[in-house]
């Protein structure tokens, strides 16, 4: 996942000084202001995989969104402070997203009933005392097909082939 703007915005969400001290430790590329180590708040960034269930009956629509797996996201390098001079910077994440066992089938419609399966992400800017945060948080949805492996290695035959 990758955050992109302005560095004077991007500092703003992030509740970042104007200046910041490049020779100080946290701005090596290693520790970051966003680093486990740093006393600075850091953004909270969720990923997850929701699944949209609608029925429709007489007219009417009902819908249900279940969370069928949330992931864990990391801050990958370089920190902010490496890029201080450019204009335009991005922040990066990376993480995993695994659904849970009981997950055995993906979106469908059928009749009256639709599943359908999305990617959530949801940053929120950090949260200090009296301070209040000059950006919104941003949540969003991708539309994502479930599919399983198809591809499944069969290495005992048995008297499942006929031998021509």
């Amino acid at each position: 996942m990758q955050l992109n703007g302005p560095l004077h915005s991007i500092k703003k969400f992030l509740l970042l000084p104007e200046r910041i001290d490049v020779t100080s430790e946290q701005s090596q590329p290693t520790k970051g202001f966003l680093s486990r180590g740093s006393s600075h708040p850091r953004p909270t960034v969720k990923v997850f995989l929701l699944r949209q269930v609608t029925i429709e009956t007489r007219g009417h629509k009902t819908c249900q969104n279940i969370i069928l797996a949330e992931g864990k996201c990391r801050e990958v390098p370089p920190a902010i402070t490496s890029c201080q001079y450019q204009e335009t910077i991005h922040l990066d994440w990376e993480g995993e997203v695994k659904c849970h066992d009981d997950t055995s089938v993906g979106s469908f419609v059928a009749g009256n009933v639709a599943v359908k399966d999305f990617v959530g992400l949801e940053l929120e800017p950090p949260q200090q005392k009296n301070v209040v945060a000059p950006f919104f948080s941003i949540h969003m949805t991708v539309p994502i097909r479930l599919v399983t492996d198809s591809y499944m290695e069969v290495t005992d035959y048995g008297d499942h082939v006929a031998i021509l």
